[in-house]
């Protein structure tokens, strides 16, 4: 994963053209990467994107990341065929789990690795760095942080960040 080819965003100056042609390889990079989870036909791309922008490119397919497998429990009556049943499903779980943890620490290598820190220093944190940072968060920052190359673009990230506001925004009931 972090061998992935990336056209680096090199400057803090930069645009939205910029970050797509970024962006673009970076999800290349997560979709290179096959995996089960929200339908399979999209590789790890799910880790960098909302659930709606997730659901809309695969015309209403939504996912729910893959958990940590819990312990095996063999309590009460249990023949040797449930058990094997059990550990293989445990262990494909385990594989899932672990390989999208995998690419979610390599995505947010390549994406630190191609971006200048002064982007991303907002996330930073004294003991970790950007280590617990989602790659989709960095994304966002990254692409919230592109000046607008057109009208059309000043005005999608206008909305963008309304609709970031929004969905930050304490509900009222």
């Amino acid at each position: 994963m972090t061998k992935a080819v990336v056209t680096p965003i090199n400057t803090v100056d930069y645009n939205l053209e910029v970050f797509r042609k970024f962006n673009h390889t970076v999800v290349n990079a997560a979709r290179a990467v096959p995996s089960s989870v929200g339908g399979g036909a999209n590789g790890h791309i799910y880790l960098l994107e909302t659930d709606a922008a997730y659901t809309t490119r695969t015309d209403g397919t939504g996912y729910t990341e893959a958990g940590q497998p819990g312990p095996i429990d063999f309590t009460g009556s249990t023949t040797n065929a449930q058990i094997v049943r059990v550990k293989e499903t445990r262990a494909t779980d385990l594989e899932t789990h672990n390989t999208q943890e995998g690419v979610r620490a390599g995505l947010r290598k390549i994406i630190i690795a191609n971006v200048p820190a002064k982007i991303l220093v907002e996330h930073e944190d004294a003991e970790s760095g950007l280590d617990e940072v989602e790659p989709r968060v960095l994304l966002a920052t990254i692409k919230e942080r592109a000046a607008p190359g057109t009208c059309l673009d000043a005005m999608a990230l206008k909305i963008a960040g309304n609709d970031r506001t929004l969905e930050s925004a304490p509900k009222q009931e």
